[in-house]
């Protein structure tokens, strides 16, 4: 436990030094956009449209946890196998959605109060088109570095855009049927696409250049060592 702690301060120091070296821009840009959405939003609605994702996160998180520790076989007992599921998995999941939600958050916002200042329809699609070629460019460069991440992040997205397109009338005997059409082809085509891409991002020949640091850390020794692989080449 001890050279756990002690593996995982040296690696902060090194993250914090690195990041010293080389600011990010994202990083302060999803700060603000999670804190605004905190802000700006009561308990209650942070909740009934956070629950959805976390959901969903959980379900594919708890389902992960198990295909691959079933695949590797029965590890080695420690207390981290406990913890994993109880405290770190939970822990993980809540940070995503926080994350996830501030993001929708503030972007829903941003664009209400855009189209409240009533801008010229010309000035108003030029800016529109700025955002979306700066954060497609954005998405792309998440894709090319980070694909499993970018591949949950669009399995969320096309549960949100199922969700929002549901209608407030609770009774499903009133919905038109386009609506299910909206649902299979946004929402569950883009839940495919996110899972095709996670499954991508684990594999050896396309693997995420975060994932193999992490692979190649401290931390992938230690998870390789509770799997009972220590010794693998």
């Amino acid at each position: 436990m001890h050279s756990l702690a002690t593996s995982a301060r040296k690696r902060i120091q090194q993250i914090a030094k690195s990041l010293i070296k080389k600011p990010p821009i994202v990083a302060p840009l999803i700060l603000v956009a999670v804190l605004y959405t905190i802000f700006h939003r009561t308990p209650n609605e942070f909740f009934e449209e956070s629950f959805p994702i976390a959901v969903f996160l959980a379900i594919i998180s708890y389902g992960f946890f198990s295909m691959r520790w079933s695949i590797f076989g029965l590890p080695k007992f420690n207390i981290h196998l406990f913890l994993l599921p109880v405290l770190y998995l939970p822990l993980a999941i809540i940070a995503l959605t926080v994350v996830y939600y501030g993001i929708w958050g503030a972007l829903q916002d941003g664009y209400i109060w855009v189209e409240h200042q009533s801008p010229p329809r010309g000035l108003f699609v030029a800016f529109i088109g700025v955002v979306v070629a700066g954060l497609g460019y954005a998405l792309f460069l998440f894709r090319l570095h980070v694909r499993f991440f970018f591949g949950l992040t669009e399995a969320v997205t096309g549960l949100v855009v199922a969700l929002r397109n549901i209608p407030e009338n609770a009774d499903p005997v009133l919905w038109s049927s386009q609506i299910f059409i909206v649902i299979l082809t946004a929402g569950i085509f883009l839940i495919v696409r996110g899972f095709d891409n996670m499954c991508t991002g684990l594999q050896a020949e396309t693997r995420d250049s975060f994932l193999k640091e992490i692979d190649e850390s401290e931390y992938g020794t230690y998870f390789r060592a509770l799997r009972g692989k220590d010794n693998e080449s």
